[in-house]
């Protein structure tokens, strides 16, 4: 069986682990804990987390594939060429996917409980994204519940870094590392996330174009709808990162699925906004007080002076806007998983290492190949990156890059 090889595991797990060892002592600490675990499963725990410098430009060959998305094609067309060309891919990060369910006890049950379930969850979803979700299975070879479950599996926002940082002529980068792996498949072998691989073989550029005139540029995954990553010129830019330690999504798709649809899907959103022509300043709006599945970040940039933001989103409403400020001293927001105003957990700091990494930096300084260092740091950079991306909302342009780092934290 494929997934004989993988070690189903998290950092709850590393824990579980490593409560069952013989340390000795009762003075050991939590670092301690996960440094034996990490050397169980052959994880370099001791890894250099020196601040980076001369990785940019990366490799070309790293460089994602651009793919274009016509919005004035029928919504069950405008998918199919990508869904076609990474289906074999679509289809094995699915077989990974069901094959990790499968561990878990009434597994089999489980997939096809799930299978029901999501083919019943698309008909609650508007008509045209309905459509596309339709179109993609259709072209990838895949249930109708598959496609549903894959574009529902990634409601569940990645833990990300995202950094906005405006220079001295007031002109701003929007960049990123997403991160996404669930702690899903460890694979002893390889010494890697067995979900995070596949997800790096769907990883594509998307340019939506409307009349002929590009609308919005987004990194996804194909078989995917959303946006976690876009730009629109002009416009705004934006990221998502999911907030840890509040409410997560079955909860608020459950209401969904009771009937209760005043809520906004995470990733929809911004795609809707996009669509909408949104300014800047409506979508900080929107992404700020409407109804949401989930708890989230969105880290958003303007074409404007001081327009950039970290929105702290409960369900409901924000708990916090951060904003840029440069006459006060914050030219630039860096933002992972957790809320900037309390303590970072000590078993993840990407956010203190980015910081560290960025303070040699000035608005003076600050470009491209700053941000992309900083972004290459570990953990900042760790096993579970997918890619690295920059965008700027002046001039609408996002270049994205494959990552791989098997000397990074896991995590």
């Amino acid at each position: 069986m494929a997934s004989a090889k993988l070690f189903v595991l998290t950092a709850g797990a590393i824990l579980a682990i490593c409560g069952a060892l013989p340390f000795g002592s009762e003075e050991i600490t939590p670092k301690e804990v996960i440094k034996e675990a990490a050397d169980i499963i052959g994880f370099p725990f001791n890894a250099s987390k020196q601040c980076q410098t001369g990785h940019y430009p990366p490799p070309a060959s790293t460089a994602l594939d651009w793919y274009t998305l016509d919005l004035d094609e029928r919504p069950g067309k405008r998918w199919k060429k990508l869904a076609r060309d990474r289906g074999s891919d679509i289809r094995e990060t699915i077989r990974m996917i069901k094959d990790l369910i499968r561990l878990l006890p009434g597994g089999e049950k489980k997939l096809a409980e799930l299978e029901v379930f999501f083919t019943g969850a698309l008909l609650t979803v508007p008509y045209e994204y309905r459509m596309e979700i339709t179109g993609i299975s259709e072209a990838a070879l895949i249930s109708i519940g598959d496609a549903a479950f894959l574009n529902a599996f990634y409601e569940v926002v990645p833990a990300c870094t995202s950094i906005i940082a405006q220079d001295a002529m007031g002109n701003r980068l929007h960049a990123r590392n997403m991160d996404f792996g669930l702690g899903l498949g460890w694979d002893l072998k390889n010494h890697t996330w067995a979900l995070t691989e596949h997800l790096r073989t769907l990883a594509v550029n998307v340019e939506a174009v409307r009349n002929g005139t590009t609308v919005w540029k987004s990194v996804s995954y194909a078989g995917y709808i959303g946006i976690f990553t876009g730009v629109r010129k002009g416009h705004f830019s934006v990221t998502i990162n999911s907030r840890v330690g509040h409410k997560l999504w079955p909860h608020g798709f459950l209401q969904w699925m009771h009937g209760e649809r005043n809520q906004s899907w995470t990733t929809m959103l911004p795609r809707t906004l996009f669509e909408a022509d949104a300014s800047f300043e409506d979508a900080v709006y929107h992404l700020s007080n409407n109804f949401m599945m989930v708890p989230e970040y969105y880290i958003v940039s303007g074409p404007g002076f001081n327009q950039g933001v970290v929105i702290s989103r409960d369900r409901t409403s924000y708990a916090d806007q951060w904003w840029l400020n440069q006459m006060g001293g914050q030219w630039n927001l860096i933002q992972t998983n957790y809320d900037h105003w309390l303590r970072q957990p000590w078993f993840d700091d990407r956010a203190g290492k980015a910081e560290q990494c960025i303070a040699p930096y000035s608005p003076q300084t600050i470009d491209k190949a700053a941000l992309y260092n900083v972004l290459s740091t570990n953990p900042v950079l760790n096993q579970e990156t997918v890619y690295t991306v920059i965008m700027d909302v002046v001039t609408g342009h996002l270049e994205s890059y494959l990552r791989q780092c098997l000397n990074c934290f896991l995590f």
